[in-house]
């Protein structure tokens, strides 16, 4: 099933794109806190992207990696959980009259690259799982400069039992 939702986004995408004026617009950074759901906690995350430009009116393409770490030490167990993130985001950016505002909301899905190491009295297990993403996204960007935009971000990604809910300041360099 993840396969075949994965073919149809693609598809997707790969349609729009043929009609779209595609580029590198801007690139941008953030740095946040993330809190993964089934009471694994929380820990800092990163992240890095584009903007590819419109797909259509007010829609852009928005490509990017992220990766968060959380660990937790409970009655000499240590539990570390990483996800490393590859997002295909489609963001939409609201107008105000004629003008786009700084306030965006988007949707899109991501690869999760999931690993998880345990250690106890010595001993030590870990594994990894590759699981299908669905981002929900918004936030705001503000410019300071005519090149450089500072904002935020909240985002929900909903991957089976790795969940997580996240918030981060964002760093955006426009190149066009």
């Amino acid at each position: 099933m993840k396969k075949f939702l994965f073919t149809i986004a693609l598809v997707c995408i790969v349609s729009t794109v043929s009609f779209a004026q595609l580029g590198l617009y801007s690139i941008g950074a953030g740095v946040g806190y993330v809190s993964v759901a089934n009471d694994i906690g929380g820990g800092i995350g990163f992240g890095a992207g584009a903007n590819l430009g419109e797909i259509a009116p007010g829609f852009s393409l928005r490509p990017e990696i992220g990766y968060w770490s959380v660990s937790n030490d409970q009655f000499g167990v240590d539990v570390t959980t990483s996800d490393f993130i590859i997002n295909g985001n489609v963001i939409y950016s609201f107008m105000n009259g004629m003008e786009k505002s700084p306030f965006y909301a988007g949707a899109g899905l991501g690869l999760n690259f999931v690993s998880a190491e345990v250690s106890a009295f010595g001993f030590t297990a870990s594994g990894s799982e590759t699981r299908l993403g669905i981002n929900l996204l918004g936030g705001a960007v503000f410019p300071v400069s005519p090149q450089i935009m500072l904002g935020g971000e909240a985002r929900y990604v909903i991957v089976s039992d790795f969940g997580h809910f996240g918030i981060q300041a964002v760093i955006v360099y426009t190149l066009q």
